[in-house]
């Protein structure tokens, strides 16, 4: 199991914990998304974008990664107009936050 808390942050800076799992923040600006994690132990991680049909615009997994915080950060003219889905799969959890893209 691992530890730490996981809580997810909108544009406007609101925290939420959701789960007792990581640290994890989307920001999304007009010109870049950033997933934010951070890891307490060394683990196989996952950071996905999606939109709400489930069509995947960022996908990348990374095994092993150190303890610490890293960041996976998105071009947002890449991503048309609408709501997204950000998903980080650290070890066996998966933790989601939507966000949207004017």
């Amino acid at each position: 199991m691992m530890t730490g808390t996981f809580t997810a942050e909108n544009a406007t800076g609101f925290s939420l914990p959701v789960v007792d799992d990581a640290n994890v923040f989307v920001t999304a600006s007009a010109k870049s998304i950033s997933v934010i994690y951070t890891l307490r132990e060394t683990t196989d991680t996952r950071v996905a974008l999606t939109n709400l049909s489930c069509k995947a615009f960022y996908d990348v997994q990374h095994s092993a990664q150190t303890a610490g915080t890293h960041s996976a950060d998105i071009d947002a003219a890449l991503l048309p107009k609408g709501i997204f889905l950000a998903s980080v799969r650290i070890g066996d959890a998966v933790l989601t936050r939507k966000f949207i893209v004017n």
